[in-house]
């Protein structure tokens, strides 16, 4: 059987499994709420090439050029990507109460001004 990622993680690191599930749901979360706040006047835009140096700033070094890699493979192999892929991946993947619990944790994010005029 192979490994989870978390799993792996763990291992190789020497931690407990519930500790890089933490570290990897608190990450992933702050890299959310930075996109859904993302304000291009005030620099802070993650993900756009413009401001890539943002994300460069914020993490080490060896995460940001991993995921950066990752971001490239993922964007190659999903060129046909459109609005509302994700939330339907989601519905497939997860029933709603799986899902549901954590949107509480976007209700005190103020959508940026980037996001004006887009859909």
């Amino acid at each position: 059987m192979v490994d989870s990622i978390i799993q792996a993680t763990a291992k190789n690191l020497g931690m407990d499994t519930s500790d890089v599930a933490a570290v990897a749901n608190e990450l992933m979360l702050q890299l959310h709420r930075a996109q859904f706040e993302r304000n291009e006047v005030e620099g802070a835009d993650y993900m756009g090439a413009s401001q890539i140096g943002t994300l460069f700033r914020a993490l080490p070094r060896k995460a940001f050029f991993h995921f950066l890699g990752f971001y490239e493979h993922m964007q190659l192999g999903q060129t046909e990507w459109e609005q509302g892929y994700a939330s339907e991946y989601l519905a497939r993947l997860a029933p709603r109460n799986e899902w549901q619990p954590y949107t509480h944790q976007m209700s005190g994010w103020k959508k940026g001004n980037y996001w004006v005029g887009r859909k």
